[in-house]
């Protein structure tokens, strides 16, 4: 499993185009994670579950869960063109894109 953390801002630019329609408000966000994995990191069950996926989800979780502790927001998403962002990104072909975690500031609300 891999996190690539993408906060340069021609690469930003870059993965915009791999988000889905609806997903334009990500733009105006200073990172976005991209959650990496394989199938051969993890078992696969007698049944054919793939368990791979399920400690992406813990780890996609608990990094989620610190990014709040540290007074981020992020919001992971399913919305994205999986092919655009693996050349992006120079992902290797054996690696899957699992999601994309969009993070930025809590923008502070003015109270009158």
């Amino acid at each position: 499993m891999a996190f690539y953390f993408c906060y340069d801002k021609e690469i930003l630019k870059k993965l915009h185009g791999a988000l889905s329609k609806g997903n334009e408000w990500a733009h105006d966000r200073s990172m976005i994670i991209a959650v990496l994995s394989q199938k051969e990191l993890d078992c696969v069950m007698k049944d054919g579950r793939v368990y791979y996926q399920f400690d992406s989800g813990l780890a996609t979780g608990l990094l989620m869960l610190r990014a709040t502790e540290l007074g981020l927001v992020t919001h992971a998403i399913a919305g994205y063109d999986p092919v655009k962002v693996r050349e992006v990104l120079s992902i290797p072909e054996n690696m899957e894109v699992i999601t994309l975690i969009i993070t930025g500031k809590q923008l502070q609300t003015l109270v009158s």
